[in-house]
């Protein structure tokens, strides 16, 4: 997971090509303009949906995606968005392979959408956006679904080595613990710790 600021985005264009081309569009488009509904940016590759809704108090349901990474920026309003390492989750509550949607049970952490926050998640980050940041407020929000690419240097079917991926908070900070990265950012205690102590 990345969850940085709007200014920083460019410094993580580096990650791969199909994630520069997201960064690129968010960071060089009037989004403000642009209606509901889905942008074509490179194909099934990379593209965006524009979403308007109301935030709701909780969301119990954490999703992940296989093919895809979810970059997740509010064009307007706030939110907060629960996020946690998928091997952390309980169990799989529903599968949705056609859609490349995945729920599960599980706890997460909150951190907040808005003011040109935008959080990057990947394949083994759980979500659960939409929750309402006090009372429940219209919201404008794009989703940039950018298609998986192997690390370079890594096989197609090396999973261990593709699970390894580095999580930043902030410009610089990279961490190896969505948790851990999180307890820093906000001055808590990591799941399972009763004291920032490590």
């Amino acid at each position: 997971m990345i969850y940085d600021t709007l200014e920083h985005a460019g410094q993580y264009r580096k990650l791969s090509g199909n994630l520069a081309k997201a960064l690129d569009y968010l960071t060089g488009t009037e989004l403000e303009t642009v209606e509901a509904g889905r942008v074509e940016i490179d194909g099934e590759r990379v593209f965006a949906l524009f979403q308007s809704y109301e935030t709701k108090p909780e969301n119990d349901r954490p999703e992940a995606h296989r093919k895809y990474i979810d970059i997740q920026y509010l064009i307007e309003g706030e939110e907060l968005i629960g996020v946690a390492p998928l091997a952390s989750m309980e169990r799989v509550a529903e599968a949705v392979p056609e859609r490349d949607i995945w729920f599960y049970e599980g706890e997460t952490a909150k951190l907040p959408l808005g003011g040109g926050r935008f959080a990057i998640l990947f394949p083994q980050d759980a979500h659960a956006p939409c929750i309402a940041a006090g009372e429940c407020r219209p919201v404008r929000k794009v989703v940039l679904k950018v298609a998986v690419e192997p690390a370079e240097g890594t096989e197609k079917n090396d999973t261990k080595n593709r699970s390894r991926c580095a999580y930043r908070i902030g410009s610089g900070f990279t961490i190896y613990s969505v948790t851990a990265s999180i307890a820093a950012a906000y001055h808590a205690p990591p799941f399972g710790q009763t004291n920032a102590s490590s």
